[in-house]
């Protein structure tokens, strides 16, 4: 009974090492993502760049 719960607390605290390790890996990759954007956001780009960011990718071909 023992060696059970010493077997199950070694490995919920091994599931939740892995947890928090995942957790701080998604909080840096987000900090990083934010710094190396400047920390713009898409409404604030479009803003900035109304041509670029409300234009239309087709364009016209003249015939002559």
């Amino acid at each position: 009974m023992v060696t059970e719960f010493c077997y199950n607390y070694h490995m919920l605290r091994d599931y939740f090492k892995q947890l928090i390790i995942i957790i701080v890996l998604i909080a840096a990759c987000a900090i990083i993502a934010r710094v190396m954007n400047g920390g713009e956001t898409l409404a604030e780009y479009a803003a900035k760049h109304p041509d670029k960011a409300y234009s239309t990718q087709a364009e016209e071909v003249i015939d002559n």
